[in-house]
């Protein structure tokens, strides 16, 4: 499905650690100001009725070049072009009179109803494309005129096949047996070390959430029981970053909680989620293997989240450990902080800068998962339960000074964040972190 990225980034002085592994999901928010003119060019140039140099610019707006997910060419009055999506990749070219863009999903190696049943259903909820047969393949396909498709409209034509086309090019083919998949061929394994490390950790958080949920009175604490199942589901998503089938496995858990029309009561809604991440924790290791990999993206699967948006979410959920704190449960007041990240970085398209601040309390909270994949900074000490702040307070400085250029007004106190203890700590980050001014 969707790219990685490498979220731990920025100078600094402590020679803090680059994040050498896959983490998070493609975001398409940080454009660069090449880009945004870029796309500022296409859209005047449409106006003026230049639509062949239009759509030139406005691959110059797609183009990441710090990932290369974009091949595209000019010759003669035809653009041709490549545009990577996670496991998958669209093709086509616009002339002066079509655009027409393919991306194949899979390899039909015998008739499938339920497969064929399956796209043409789809077909009734997508805007632009359509599934199609070629060559004894599934294609998702689109055909329309140059001129009459305006930028906007083509980047969303895109940006629709590119998510479905890299959602369904794994999916169909778990789903039916008759599919070959072609995904395999496009993307990049993780190493050996990695996979084996964050599969132990997925089957990890597993057994601690239900080790945890067990101890607790589900009659008394339902609500605290809902934390932990969405938290760990959550935090597989975003430090995992499972593709495929298994991001889907993730997604349908989550729905069990949020579905406003599921007629189950929360204890319900728990004992459901619970059998989906036993389902998940009981999966093969070479059926997990097809759903851990590396690719590049060129859309973004989250929309862009305004910071006051993500404030308002944090301060409403931070009063909700305040019962827990005073009754002394501090694994619950724990498990609310947790969720409260886990939910901003799996649910929100967040700035950059947003990812690289809340990556901090993410290698706090987990030092031992970072420690294993090689990527510690050495924030956090578990077995003494002492702080770094010189790194961290270094790491927070870099991170907020590279965007002062953009957002004048953007700063962190680090004077006000409280070490004295975990809980503590991850209260005062996530305070301070509601409080960034991005204006």
């Amino acid at each position: 499905m969707n790219l990685f990225k490498k979220l731990f980034s920025g100078k600094s002085t402590e020679n803090l650690k680059v994040l050498p592994v896959k983490i998070g999901y493609y975001t398409d928010r940080n454009k660069t100001k090449f880009q945004l003119d870029a796309w500022e060019n296409a859209m005047k140039l449409y106006e003026e009725n230049k639509f062949f140099d239009a759509y030139w610019e406005f691959f110059n707006y797609l183009c990441d070049t710090k990932i290369n997910n974009i091949f595209f060419s000019r010759e003669n009055d035809t653009i041709s072009f490549e545009i990577l999506q996670g496991s998958n990749r669209l093709k086509g070219f616009i002339n002066q009179k079509d655009i027409y863009v393919e991306a194949e999903i899979a390899k039909l190696n015998s008739p499938s109803i339920g497969a064929m049943r399956k796209v043409l259903n789809q077909n009734y909820h997508l805007w632009y494309s359509r599934f199609g047969l070629k060559d004894n393949s599934i294609f998702l396909l689109y055909n329309g005129s140059a001129g009459h498709l305006e930028v906007s409209s083509l980047y969303y034509v895109l940006k629709e096949m590119a998510i479905y086309s890299d959602i369904y090019d794994d999916t169909l083919p778990y789903d039916f047996s008759e599919l070959e998949p072609i995904y395999l061929q496009r993307i990049t394994p993780l190493s050996d070390k990695e996979f084996d490390i964050k599969i132990k950790f997925l089957r990890k958080w597993i057994d601690d959430a239900f080790e945890k949920i067990e101890k607790w009175e589900k009659d008394h604490f339902s609500s605290a029981i809902s934390y932990k199942l969405l938290s760990t589901v959550f935090k597989i998503g975003y430090l995992i970053s499972p593709e495929g089938f298994l991001a889907r496995e993730l997604e349908w858990t989550q729905n069990i909680f949020y579905d406003e029309d599921k007629q189950t009561n929360q204890d319900g809604r728990n004992y459901e989620m619970m059998e989906k991440l036993t389902k998940i924790k009981e999966m093969p290791v070479e059926t997990l293997r097809k759903a851990m990999y590396s690719g590049k993206s060129t859309f973004s699967t989250m929309r862009a989240t305004k910071h006051e948006q993500i404030a308002k979410f944090i301060n409403d959920e931070l009063p909700k450990t305040i019962w827990y704190r005073r009754n002394q449960y501090p694994e619950i007041q724990q498990t609310i902080y947790e969720y409260i990240v886990s939910y901003a970085c799996f649910q929100y398209g967040l700035h950059q800068t947003e990812y690289q601040l809340l990556n901090i309390l993410w290698e706090v909270l987990y030092t031992d998962y970072f420690q294993e994949l090689g990527a510690s900074n050495g924030y956090f000490d578990p077995k003494t339960e002492k702080f770094s702040t010189s790194k961290i307070e270094s790491k927070i400085k870099s991170i907020i000074n590279e965007s002062k250029h953009e957002y004048t007004e953007l700063n962190f106190n680090t004077r006000r964040l409280n070490y004295s203890s975990l809980l503590m700590f991850a209260e005062s980050f996530l305070i301070e972190f509601a409080e960034l001014n991005y204006n």
